[in-house]
Order: structure tokens, then C-alpha cells, then sequence
């Protein structure tokens, strides 16, 4: 069943995983990043801005190029096919309320409700058409937030 389809790997590595010491161990600059390949993988290491992490992929579908932009070929075939889950984390990242807590449960309590609030976000882009105007994210939770609370700012 198996033998007749094509199955294409693409996606980041952490530091602390397997993979050659050539990739783990690189320091790329933002306009020459590190490609090593074995067989149909490669691994690339790739800096986006001086002062940043590295990061590391691997891919079978795509060869060790990099675009006009400077960027590797493997890092927009990445974000292009990124799918829901990695939005997602993305999109929460950025209002997170990931703080130092010496409690587990409020941590996880907290990704729940920007879990929930973000899936109501999304019901309210769909529910509302074009002729009605969509807020903003931010100005979505304001609102939620404010409403639960009982206080108005007007």
C-alpha cells in the first residue's frame, strides 16, 4: 500500500535533538546559511538578523537554495505550508500569558482560555461578512474581557 506514495518531511529541529554536528554546532550569518545533506534530507542552519537564534530544519522536498532575498528556499516552503497548529502556537505567542509561576495548574488554566478565546476569535472573522466591519484581534479581547467584567470604556 505504502510502496507507491511519496512522503515529504519538512519542519524545524531544536538544538537538542539528533542531527549532525555540523548543523547543531553552526553559527550561520544572516546571508550565508549552513547546508548539509544525506541522501534525500538535508538539514540547513539559517540566521534571519544578526543577534538572533539560529534555526534548523530539515526537508526532503527541497534543494539547498536560497532566493534572491538571501533567504534558504527550505524557509519559505516552511512558512508556506505551515498548517493550523503552528499558526496557532504562533498567533497565541504573541498575547501569551505564559508567566513565571511556581503552580502547574495556572499555567495550564491560562492556556486554556487564550485556547478558547482565540477559537472565538475565529468564529467571529467567520461569522461576520465583509459589509460589517471585523475588529482587531486585540480590540476583540478588550471587548470579551470587558463584558465579562461588567465594566464599560466609553
Amino acid at each position: 500500500m505504502f510502496r507507491h506514495r511519496v512522503f515529504l518531511l519538512l519542519g524545524t529541529l531544536r538544538k537538542n535533538r539528533p542531527m549532525p554536528n555540523t548543523i547543531r554546532n553552526a553559527n550561520p550569518t544572516p546571508d550565508n546559511p549552513v547546508y548539509m545533506r544525506k541522501g534525500k534530507m538535508l538539514c540547513a542552519a539559517y540566521r534571519d538578523d544578526d543577534g538572533k537564534k539560529p534555526v534548523r530544519m530539515h526537508s526532503t522536498p527541497f534543494p539547498a537554495q536560497h532566493l534572491p532575498s538571501g533567504r534558504p528556499r527550505i524557509v519559505n516552503g516552511y512558512n508556506k505550508n505551515m498548517r493550523a497548529v503552528d499558526t496557532t502556537d504562533a498567533i497565541l505567542k504573541a498575547y501569551g500569558g505564559q508567566r513565571k509561576n511556581r503552580k502547574p495548574w495556572k499555567k495550564v488554566v491560562l492556556h486554556l482560555f487564550h485556547r478558547i478565546e482565540h477559537n472565538a476569535f475565529i468564529f467571529y472573522k467567520k461569522k461576520n461578512t465583509s459589509e460589517t466591519l471585523v475588529k482587531s484581534r486585540l480590540r476583540f479581547i478588550k471587548e470579551v474581557v470587558e463584558s465579562l467584567s461588567g465594566i464599560r470604556n466609553e
